[in-house]
């Protein structure tokens, strides 16, 4: 027996079905079953029993989820106490973030500026939207920024309340269009069209909840037949610089950073609008980096005219 397998067993109570909580735990319905049952072997008892209304406790097994609650509420709160190998509670600090160019700098700022401590294991991730909610469930996370799509956002929220998290609204934008600076692209006024034979860029894993990667796609990209996956900021920035005739539709960031990178952000016509949501844990409580963070956002926002 392990604390895996009691949040399996307690997800399991929770949505009443092993395929309901395979898909929040992100996992594979066989393997699922596999470790209750093996939780079951190990304890000598029947957790579960199917009835006409899904998988529901046994007597014993009632008795024991409620011991497991207990315990792993007591983990989340030593691990929250002590995690990062002991440093200072103002410098905890574990982050999933979309690629973002206002998220990274607010990060480095706050950086910069904090106080030394006497140990410092800060964890700042970049990757899509449904590994950043994965990180949270799993425990390796206490915070993630979500990026999405507006059309997707009942799909998101659903998934949150099914997940029982927490979310504030971080910024809501129409994207604009980074070119190089170098690009003949960089003096296109916004009522100009755009030349037919440019290069689109577009992060490759836009991932929504309970949509089929086809469809995200069909929705999220314009329809230009010349197109370049890219996963990081890095990658976009050299494509950009090393084929004048490439652009990507990416998040507003202050003028000054992106002149940092060597790219221009024209603001062009478009209907599309994207989300950042904040999410975590419900009753958590941030550390004094993360709220220097939050606040510093607000800040770059603010810079932004946002």
């Amino acid at each position: 027996m392990n604390l895996l397998q009691l949040k399996y067993a307690v997800e399991v109570e929770r949505t009443g079905s092993v395929t309901r909580a395979a898909e929040n735990l992100f996992m594979g319905q066989p393997n699922l079953s596999r470790s209750i049952k093996e939780l079951e072997e190990s304890l000598g008892m029947v957790i579960f029993r199917r009835t006409a209304k899904g998988l529901t406790p046994t007597p014993e097994g009632e008795e024991f989820l409620a011991e497991a609650k207990t315990l792993l509420e007591q983990f989340d709160e030593f691990e929250e106490r002590f995690s990062g190998g002991g440093e200072s509670v103002a410098s905890r600090m574990n982050i999933s973030v979309p690629r973002s160019d206002y998220i990274v700098e607010a990060f480095t700022r706050v950086m910069r500026d904090a106080p030394p401590v006497p140990a410092c294991a800060l964890r700042f991730r970049e990757t899509n939207s449904m590994r950043a909610i994965n990180n949270l469930v799993e425990g390796n996370y206490t915070l993630a920024i979500v990026r999405y799509y507006l059309n997707f956002e009942p799909q998101y929220l659903s998934m949150l309340n099914d997940r029982e998290l927490s979310h504030e609204e971080i910024f809501t934008y129409h994207p604009v269009l980074l070119v190089s600076a170098e690009s003949p692209l960089a003096k296109l006024e916004p009522d100009m069209p755009l030349p037919d034979d440019l290069i689109e860029l577009a992060y490759g894993d836009p991932y929504a909840p309970g949509v089929p990667f086809s469809q995200t796609k069909r929705t999220i990209f314009t329809d230009r037949p010349r197109r370049i996956f890219v996963y990081s900021r890095a990658s976009r920035d050299d494509v950009l610089h090393a084929m004048p005739n490439s652009f990507i539709w990416d998040t507003p960031a202050p003028a000054a950073v992106l002149a940092r990178h060597g790219l221009v952000a024209l603001n062009r016509p478009t209907e599309r609008r994207y989300r950042d949501l904040l999410i975590y844990r419900r009753g958590y409580h941030r550390s004094e980096v993360e709220q220097g963070f939050f606040a510093e956002l607000d800040r770059i926002k603010a810079e932004m005219g946002q």
